[in-house]
């Protein structure tokens, strides 16, 4: 319960931090495409299958400058697996051109139905993205994670992390 309270309990501070600045709200959700990434004795283990996913959640965004922003999210996200995470990725916005921006920042992740003892529940990534906004309310994402922990916590030489390419579409109010 701690580890599904600290992303949450994260995103309420950021939120009340910056509530008397101009804030915009909004929903978004999306597909997913994901494949774990394991080395047993330092050996890549060659892994073909992806897994589909589905994610939704909330947003809260900040604009610095005309070319500089932030962007938290608070995500659930459901794989094809049956695995389920909450992510709390706390991304930069930069405009390269009008409409579209550059995202770039850390998100933590916390399982929300770990079936394994030999599995994290909380997972660290680096997020890369672009967003097109289509008008003031409507935007469409493109994103891809990289895992930077290693999820495995047994005594084996062994590593597993996730990576995901996600495609999400947003409303800001």
């Amino acid at each position: 319960m701690k580890t599904f309270l600290t992303p949450f309990v994260f995103l309420l501070l950021i939120t009340n931090l910056l509530t008397a600045q101009e804030v915009e709200f909004g929903v978004l959700g999306g597909l997913s495409l994901d494949q774990s990434n394991i080395k047993l004795g330092g050996a890549k283990v060659q892994n073909e299958n992806y897994e589909f996913g589905f994610q939704a959640g909330l947003l809260a965004t900040y604009q610095f400058t005309d070319k500089f922003g932030l962007e938290s999210d608070l995500i659930f996200h459901r794989y094809s697996g049956g695995g389920e995470q909450l992510a709390l990725p706390i991304l930069g916005k930069y405009a390269i051109a009008p409409k579209f921006n550059f995202l770039l920042g850390p998100q933590m992740s916390t399982t929300l139905n770990n079936s394994s003892d030999n599995l994290k529940d909380v997972r660290l990534a680096l997020i890369l993205g672009v967003e097109y906004e289509f008008n003031e309310h409507f935007f469409t994402q493109a994103r891809y994670d990289w895992q930077l922990n290693n999820s495995y916590k047994g005594s084996e030489d062994f590593t597993s992390r996730f990576n995901g390419f996600n495609i999400l579409l947003g409303y800001k109010f």
